[in-house]
């Protein structure tokens, strides 16, 4: 009994380093837009919130987004000086869970404490997500679903079956790509004994059900229309390095794992690093068609690829033939260290404009002087315009 409660004990303090670092991680990219609101969504799901209560969380956007309006809902409870503070923070602790999440459901599957760890940290050091959406709360449904297919596609969906139910269910209503998590779900079925097959149904009905309502809610054209008109779907000229590492590395990452996995041979623990790697390359071109080439898109695919690559170059430095480590040493750098440094801190679109607390102080001055509305700086040259009743309400 000592030796498994110090067990327990053991992966409890890893969970609780994992969860510490991401958030510290996190605070570190957003150290220069944490005190700001991004031009999209902007204020509009915390003032919707703030006016509607909890008719807010079922908001269409254009599908149901329980995610994002539900930590606004959370937010819009506290002070307008706070908010933007506090949201940010609550998406890095969602983004955080999230991580933890990804370490405790690859040790399901026999994967390495190294290997854990790097995939765990891939989903909040990725660099695709500096452009728009770290701290952002309408891009918390990326996170959602990029453990969610992690959870499909490894052991942890049978082990922590009730906690995986509640993450698709929260994800579903949250994120209609969710659907793609029935390739895992096919992949881990067409694999399984009649025992483990009965138990995929729960799960893949739970995908399912939840696409259909957001289909039925919100109707086929809303649902698939992503972007809108928006939508980008061709390079375009001069398109920088950026776009191209977000557009084309899931997809490289991802067919790279599956034909070295498939001459090196790593065993039974890369098989769920398999169906990831399969996984990514419907969700890329899922994200592609669904929403084009936009940075936020890229994100799941990226980190899912990330945890794929980061298992392979933990297993093959284990050679002992020196060129092979050299090669990974290299790749490693290139693939990965030199894009996380350079794309680490949050872009201009979270970064430019005043701080939100800077522009209530000046929004509740000018409301005290008489003024019956006031217009507030967001990022990226966008603005929001609120009644003085309501700014001096609870400022």
């Amino acid at each position: 009994m000592t030796a498994l409660s110090t067990m327990r004990s053991k992966f409890r303090i890893e969970e609780i380093l994992v969860g510490l670092v991401s958030i510290v991680i996190l605070i570190l990219r957003t150290r220069h837009s944490i005190n700001k609101l991004p031009a999209d969504p902007g204020y509009d799901y915390i003032y919707s919130a703030a006016t509607t209560g909890i008719g807010s969380w079922f908001n269409l956007d254009p599908y149901i987004h329980f995610g994002a309006h539900f930590l606004s809902w959370a937010v819009s409870l506290l002070p307008l000086q706070n908010q933007a503070v506090a949201l940010t923070l609550l998406n890095h602790f969602v983004w955080s869970l999230c991580s933890i999440g990804i370490f405790v459901a690859l040790k399901e599957d026999g994967i390495g404490l190294w290997s854990r760890w790097c995939g765990a940290l891939s989903l909040v050091i990725i660099p695709v997500a500096t452009e728009s959406g770290l701290g952002n709360v309408g891009n918390v449904k990326w996170p959602l679903i990029t453990l969610a297919l992690v959870l499909c596609s490894s052991e942890g969906i049978f082990r922590f079956s009730k906690t995986s139910e509640i993450i698709l269910i929260l994800t579903g209503f949250t994120n209609p790509l969710l659907l793609v998590a029935l390739v895992p779900l096919a992949l881990r079925y067409r694999t399984s004994d009649k025992s483990a097959r009965r138990k995929l149904v729960l799960p893949a009905a739970t995908v399912c059900v939840t696409f259909l309502i957001q289909l039925i809610v919100v109707g086929f054209n809303s649902l698939g229309s992503g972007r809108g008109d928006s939508r980008i779907l061709s390079p375009w000229p001069g398109m920088g390095i950026f776009w191209w590492y977000g557009l084309l590395g899931p997809i490289l990452l991802s067919v790279g794992f599956l034909a070295l996995n498939h001459g090196l041979h790593f065993g039974p623990r890369s098989q769920v690093m398999t169906r990831i790697s399969l996984t990514v390359l419907v969700l890329t071109l899922t994200s592609y068609f669904y929403g084009g080439i936009a940075d936020r898109y890229f994100i799941a695919p990226m980190a899912l690829s990330w945890i794929t690559s980061t298992f392979l170059a933990v297993e093959v430095s284990k050679s002992s033939t020196r060129v092979p480590r050299i090669l990974v040493c290299g790749a490693i750098f290139i693939g990965f260290i030199v894009p996380a440094a350079k794309w680490f801190s949050s872009s201009w679109y979270l970064t430019s404009g005043p701080t939100w607390t800077d522009e209530i102080t000046r929004a509740v001055n000018s409301c005290r002087s008489g003024k019956v509305s006031e217009v507030l700086q967001i990022g990226a040259g966008n603005q929001t315009e609120l009644s003085c009743d309501y700014i001096l309400q609870n400022p």
